[in-house]
Parts: structure tokens; sequence; C-alpha cells
């Protein structure tokens, strides 16, 4: 039987890398692959000098590394038997690595997105993408209505589910 699961998109991001050449990353080339995944894992070190040059796409879900990890950790205890990724996208101009940060989570399936959406928003991880930072600027700016408060949380909801996927 095959495995069902669900994979949630946190974030894309962008490091400076070696000299991989310009083009796709394939995981054909086990190699090139491995290097990649442990070039970036160098960058996503808080301790690692070379963690100036990591930058998340400001239309991710999450906004950064840290909040990644508090989700990875929560969804670990809460559900168990996930597993973190990082998927290598590219290299420009041979000089910059675009990866995904992926968080896999096993035995949900489309008909529980509502469920599986739920658990992860109890972690308080919370997205921050361009539609979710606007409804919030303009609650800010002109105070919270209730119609600005469920706008909002509607872009929150569309985010957790623009970000998953399920197999």
């Amino acid at each position: 039987m095959t495995e069902k699961y669900a994979e949630l998109t946190m974030y894309f991001g962008i490091c400076e890398g070696p000299r991989f050449g310009v083009g796709e990353f394939s995981e054909i080339d086990d190699a090139l692959w491995n290097a990649a995944i442990a070039e970036i894992e160098e960058h996503l070190d808080p301790d690692n000098k070379k963690r100036s040059s990591f930058h998340v796409s400001y239309k991710s879900l999450l906004r950064d590394e840290e909040v990644a990890k508090k989700l990875i950790n929560f969804t670990n205890r809460r559900i168990g038997g996930c597993e973190s990724l990082i998927i290598p996208k590219d290299s420009l101009r041979d000089e910059v690595l675009r990866f995904y940060r992926i968080l896999k989570i096993p035995d949900f399936v489309k008909e529980r997105e509502k469920k599986l959406i739920r658990i992860l928003r109890e972690s308080g991880c919370e997205g921050s993408g361009p539609k979710i930072r606007m409804a919030m600027e303009a609650n800010r700016l002109f105070g919270e209505d209730e119609a600005g408060l469920e706008y909002l949380e509607r872009m929150k909801q569309k985010s957790w589910k623009n970000a998953l996927k399920f197999y």
C-alpha cells in the first residue's frame, strides 16, 4: 500500500554557495545533491558565520528557520513521525543556492486538511506571507474591526492551505 502523507512547504530559502554550476539539482546526482544539502545546512546553523547570507523569500509561509524549527519540534511532539527536509532547487549564477524547507507529515490525506491546519496552527507559528502582513498592517492603521479581523483570519487559514500538498 502506498504511504499517505502531507508536505508543508515552510519556506523558500536562498543562500550563497560554492561553485555548483548553473541549473537545477536532481536526486539522480547523489554527490551534487548531498553537497548542496550540506552547504544549505551550514547556512541554517545559527552559530555558523555563513548564516548572514541566508534569506527567506517574503512570500514564504514562515519567516525564518527558527520558526520552522519550532513548528518541526511541535509537530513531532503532537503528531510524531514527521520528517524535516531540505530540497535543493537550483544554483543561479554559479553562486546562489535556492531551496525549499519542507515538513513531511505522515498519515494525513486531503480529507483531513482542516484538522491538520488546526494542529499546525496550535504551534503558535503563524504565516507571514504578503497578504497576512498587509491585513495586519491595515488592522494596525485603521483599527481592529470585525471585518478586518475576519479577513486576517481568512488569509492566515489560506496561507497554511496553500503551503500544503497531499500525496
